[in-house]
């Protein structure tokens, strides 16, 4: 089994991923990582955590998604593929680049795109920072006119009104 993994993995990077990108370049990190990563889910009897760090522009993405994605391909049970970001922009990246490819392959069918929840609308905590600004409005104008009161109070006692 392990080995009918690796040969998709090689082959994935070495004709799928040329052939998508129309590019020969082939990066042997994002291998490497691939490769490691299969062996890490095919091992069941390591521990249930992997860690990867890698500098930026290695390609870890596509290093972890490939074998993550394959491996889910042939699983009997149903299981998710949850790969979580740090950054808005990578996550754009990867619906705009990645999703597009791994579709055309069929290794995704549908995919979820959160952002958490402070980068959604809330018409709730709107309407809340409405109302606030509203009351503040209100409070500001309110006090303004009391200084305005008293300015003008202040001008007649200073010309002797």
């Amino acid at each position: 089994m392990m080995d009918t993994r690796i040969e998709e993995i090689l082959d994935f990077w070495e004709n799928k991923l040329p052939e998508y990108y129309s590019s020969d370049v082939i990066r042997l990190t994002q291998v490497q990582m691939s490769l490691d990563i299969a062996d890490f889910l095919l091992n069941e009897s390591r521990p249930n955590i992997f860690i990867l760090e890698a500098p930026v522009g290695t390609g870890k993405s596509l290093g972890a998604l490939i074998p993550a994605m394959l491996e889910k391909k042939h699983r009997i049970l149903s299981s998710q593929v949850i790969y979580a970001t740090a950054t808005i922009n990578l996550q754009g990246q990867l619906t705009r680049e990645e999703v597009p490819l791994l579709k055309k392959y069929g290794l995704v069918n549908k995919y979820i795109l959160a952002k958490g929840k402070g980068n959604y609308y809330c018409h709730e905590r709107a309407m809340e920072s409405l109302h606030r600004y509203k009351n503040l409005k209100e409070s500001l104008i309110s006090f303004l006119n009391r200084q305005k009161r008293v300015t003008e109070m202040s001008m007649k006692i200073f010309i002797g009104l």
